[in-house]
């Protein structure tokens, strides 16, 4: 029975929970899917976080087309029904509402958030999706925007060999990288996880200044290592010990770089611009459409580093959704 029926019959709702083969159907099909999106990473961080529950909701359009939203749920008695909060996806990656075989509309989206206010969460947050983004100009009651930019690699616009498209110093990088003897894998073992977990830790510490009790477990990245569509590659030098390593989500149209991490000894070999050319080539041959470097979070440096790749700038528009209940208490403690 379509959204259209059960209206004329008074009866039904035009949301439900996806199952687990619905949502991995979807992530796996969509032209706006990232890697985020993906049941396995709302699934891998819910497992470590246990403040979060990963969900799917399908949300029936008019047309009775379904519009998927994962999300990471928040547990607790206090955080369900009217006051109940969700973020899609883990906080601060992309996520949003796809569809199976095309992008979202305008008309589409404004349908997705009358939807959403019967879905009884009180405050939803999306980090943006680069893929579907939220059109400009769309007037909804309790909708917040910000906007924040990421850096993009368009594979298919690349020459045979991209280096020539990048900036001098990313070149003169990767020609030391070469010199030093660099070589690139994937890990997949408990071993090999933790030397690239130790770089991670020793960056963390001394090079971001940042509590090691901050640190994303080691766990979540042996979870992460085993999820489909998530991979860990790692440089190592001519000794075969680590130089640098990175996370990277796959999708369809999509490769995104989430999280690196570089040792300090081997700085000066460009481990991490030698990795991420790598990864740039292993996006383009599976046939990823785009390499994302994923929002810097105004860091020029690091924006200096994604821009050394000849990626050019994207704005991708964040949003949050309040319910009226949600908002009339803000205003009531403000």
């Amino acid at each position: 029975m379509t959204r259209k029926q059960r209206s004329r019959r008074g009866i039904g709702r035009p949301w439900e929970w996806l199952d687990a083969s619905s949502w991995d159907e979807f992530a796996s099909r969509s032209p706006g899917a990232t890697g985020f999106h993906a049941r396995a990473w709302s699934e891998a961080v819910a497992a470590h976080d246990r403040r979060f529950e990963a969900r799917a909701a399908g949300l029936e359009l008019a047309s009775g087309e379904l519009a998927v939203l994962p999300m990471v749920v928040r547990r607790g008695l206090h955080r369900r029904g009217p006051l109940g909060r969700a973020v899609s996806t883990q906080p601060g990656t992309y996520g949003g509402p796809i569809l199976r075989d095309r992008l979202l509309t305008p008309e589409d989206w404004a349908e997705v958030f009358e939807i959403l206010a019967g879905l009884g969460i009180g405050r939803l947050d999306c980090f943006g999706n680069v893929l579907d983004p939220l059109p400009d100009g769309l007037h909804v009651e309790g909708l917040a925007t910000t906007r924040c930019r990421t850096h993009v690699v368009a594979l298919d616009a690349l020459p045979e060999d991209p280096r020539s498209t990048y900036r001098q110093g990313c070149r003169r990088g990767l020609r030391k990288a070469e010199a030093a003897g660099l070589s690139f894998r994937r890990i997949t073992t408990r071993a090999e996880l933790e030397p690239y977990y130790a770089i991670y830790i020793d960056r963390l510490r001394n090079a971001w200044g940042k509590a090691v009790e901050k640190a994303y477990p080691m766990e979540l990245f042996g979870t992460l290592m085993e999820a489909p569509g998530a991979e860990i590659w790692c440089a190592y030098d001519s000794q075969g010990e680590v130089a640098a390593g990175a996370v990277f989500l796959f999708a369809p149209r999509h490769c995104v770089y989430w999280q690196g991490a570089l040792s300090t000894r081997h700085g000066g070999f460009s481990p991490s611009k030698a990795l991420m050319h790598h990864l740039i080539l292993e996006a383009r041959s599976r046939g990823c459409a785009w390499f994302d470097f994923n929002p810097s979070s105004g860091l020029a440096g690091v924006e200096a580093f994604k821009r050394g790749f000849g990626a050019a700038e994207v704005e991708v528009t964040r949003w949050r959704r309040l319910s009226p209940l949600v908002r009339l208490t803000s205003r009531s403690r403000r």
